[in-house]
C-alpha cells in the first residue's frame, strides 16, 4: 500500500519564493521585462525551507505535495518553470490564471485573486484527506484568501505562513491572522524565511 504523505503544501509564487516587487509596478516592470528566469533572485533559504517541508513526517520516495497557485498568467510558464528547476524549488503543479496578451501582463495579477481562491477551493475538493499549509505574502491578498478558505475548511488548513512584505499593512495582516486562534489554525508573519523555518519546527511541521 502507497506511504500516505502526511501534508500538502499550497504556496504563492511573487513575494513569496520569487522577488517580484508585486506592490511596486514600477519595479515589477523592470523585472518582468529585463530578468531571464535564471537570473532573477529567490528569497533567502526559502528553498532550503520548502525542501524541509516537502519531507517533513515522510520518507524521500514520497515527498509531501506541493501546488504553487498564482495570479500570474500561463504566459509566464515557461519561465516560472525554468525558474523553479534552475533554484531546485520542489516539483509541483502549477495553477496559474487565463493567458493575457502581453500589454495586459502590466496589470498581471491585479484582478485575479478570485481565481486563486477558485484554485485552491478545487485542491481541497481534490485532495478531501490532505492536511494543507498555505503559504503566501502581504502584498496583495494572500492574507484574506487564506483566511477564508481556512474559516471555511478549520480542518484542512494546519498553519498559514506569510512573508511580510509590505510593513503597512503588518498590523491589518496580524489582526487577519490572530481571528483564527479559535481554530487551533498555526500562523506565522515573517520578513526573513529563518524566521518561518523556526516557527514550523516550533510546532513540529518541520522534524
Amino acid at each position: 500500500m502507497p506511504h500516505q504523505t502526511q501534508y500538502g503544501f499550497i504556496s504563492d509564487i511573487d513575494d513569496t519564493v520569487l522577488v517580484s516587487h508585486s506592490s511596486t509596478t514600477g519595479k515589477k516592470l523592470r523585472v518582468l521585462f529585463t530578468k531571464n528566469p535564471r537570473s532573477r533572485k529567490t528569497f533567502s533559504d526559502v528553498v532550503k525551507f520548502y525542501h524541509l517541508l516537502a519531507l517533513t513526517h515522510t520518507n524521500s520516495y514520497t515527498l509531501n505535495p506541493f501546488f504553487y497557485v498564482s495570479s500570474s498568467e500561463w504566459n509566464l510558464y515557461d519561465d516560472l518553470n525554468e525558474f523553479f528547476k534552475f533554484n531546485d524549488l520542489p516539483k509541483g503543479a502549477f495553477l496559474l490564471n487565463q493567458l493575457k496578451v502581453w500589454y495586459q501582463l502590466l496589470n498581471t495579477g491585479a484582478t485575479k485573486h478570485q481565481g486563486k481562491l477558485i484554485s485552491i477551493d478545487r485542491i481541497f475538493d481534490a485532495f478531501p484527506k490532505q492536511k494543507f499549509v498555505l503559504l503566501g505574502d502581504n502584498s496583495q491578498r494572500d492574507p484574506e484568501i487564506y483566511t477564508l478558505l481556512a474559516n471555511k475548511y478549520p480542518d484542512k488548513v494546519v498553519a498559514i505562513y506569510i512573508r511580510n512584505i509590505t510593513p503597512k499593512k503588518e498590523a491589518f495582516t496580524k489582526i487577519i491572522l490572530d481571528s483564527l486562534e479559535d481554530k487551533n489554525i498555526k500562523t506565522c508573519l515573517f520578513i526573513h524565511t529563518d524566521g518561518a523555518i523556526l516557527h514550523a519546527k516550533y510546532i513540529g511541521l518541520i522534524v
